[in-house]
């Protein structure tokens, strides 16, 4: 199983990572036919050139930790459990919807991303972290919050696109934060879907 702890944006929120992301496709560099297509050595017709590829509304989150690509089932459910740990270790708060970026850079753009602010964000994720730390579950890269919103195989030059809304607020719109999901990624034809496996509720 594919696993992941992550926040989602509430409709308003949502309704704006949109507004950024049809920013982001209206100022990509257009594709010639030559770029977009060409004969490889074994006379098929491949892509040597791809827009971006838009995240689905319903797969837009914020990912606190990325678990494995391979979660057996019994260790699934020792992550359901544990991470109930963190429910009374956390209050509800609210995100500041401020940023924006591209991986690795943004001539080069693979993913843009959408960022947001807290500083309870923190504490709720070092509390995910310890909970999970008895299963051998370890953080292989620092945290930086972000909201993928486009990927691109081939590379894009989001340069306009980061250079504007790198500092800007990207949503007034309140994003409360009273909970997180454990969530599962399943295969699917032409993708991935995500699944809710269990909720949990701050309360601190």
């Amino acid at each position: 199983m594919r696993l992941f702890v992550a926040i989602h944006p509430p409709p308003a929120v949502l309704a704006d990572l949109r507004k950024l992301q049809h920013e982001l496709m209206a100022g990509q560099e257009p594709i010639s036919h030559k770029e977009g297509n060409r004969l490889s050595d074994e006379g098929v017709i491949r892509p040597q050139r791809l827009p971006w590829k838009e995240t689905r509304a319903e797969q837009m989150h914020l990912t606190l930790e990325f678990l494995g690509n391979d979660i057996t089932i019994h260790k699934a459910e020792e992550i359901r459990q544990k991470l109930h740990e963190v429910e009374p270790l956390a209050a509800p708060f609210e995100l500041v919807c401020i940023g924006a970026g591209a991986f690795p850079n943004a001539a080069r753009a693979q993913v843009a991303y959408a960022s947001v602010e807290a500083q309870e964000l923190e504490q709720l994720v070092g509390g995910v972290e310890r909970a999970l730390l008895p299963l051998g579950i370890r953080r292989d890269k620092p945290f930086r919050p972000h909201i993928t919103i486009a990927r691109s195989k081939w590379g894009q030059n989001a340069s306009e696109w980061v250079a504007e809304y790198g500092k800007r607020v990207w949503s007034n719109a309140e994003w409360a934060v009273p909970s997180f999901s454990l969530m599962e990624s399943a295969a699917e034809l032409g993708g991935h879907e995500h699944r809710v496996v269990e909720k949990y509720f701050l309360r601190a």
